[in-house]
């Protein structure tokens, strides 16, 4: 059975290949976009599965062994394309992950300077 260390391993190097051509996500709004795409992708192929699925059974009720292989050799294919979409997915919701995580750190650190800043200024006193 395949790991989940072998599958983050995946994931990963999937995240790397879009950062290389795509940079962090600038928003919230942009991530779940980009996600939505993915899933849509995943679930177009899956339903693609499901219809060969019932072709098969098909075929099988029809005793039908060439027509079954070719299927099967079908749904194999569309099973990976499946496995590379869904890493395509966990991808992006981890990208979704670092960029809020790096916009909030980026926010917070903003926080920091400006409370600083401000505690290092003289009060103003007016009227004095």
């Amino acid at each position: 059975m395949i790991k989940d260390e072998q599958i983050r391993i995946l994931i990963n190097a999937e995240l790397k290949e879009a950062n290389k051509k795509f940079p962090l996500f600038n928003s919230l709004h942009e991530g779940q976009s980009v996600l939505k795409e993915e899933i849509d992708e995943t679930d177009d192929e899956f339903e693609d599965i499901k219809d060969l699925y019932r072709e098969l059974w098909t075929a099988t009720k029809e005793n039908d062994l060439y027509g079954a292989l070719e299927i099967s050799h079908t749904i194999l294919k569309r099973a990976e394309h499946v496995i590379r979409e869904s890493i395509q997915v966990a991808a992006m919701a981890k990208k979704i992950i670092i960029s809020e995580r790096e916009r909030m750190d980026s926010t917070y650190e903003e926080l920091k300077k400006e409370n600083e800043s401000d505690r290092n200024e003289p009060a103003d006193h007016a009227g004095k």
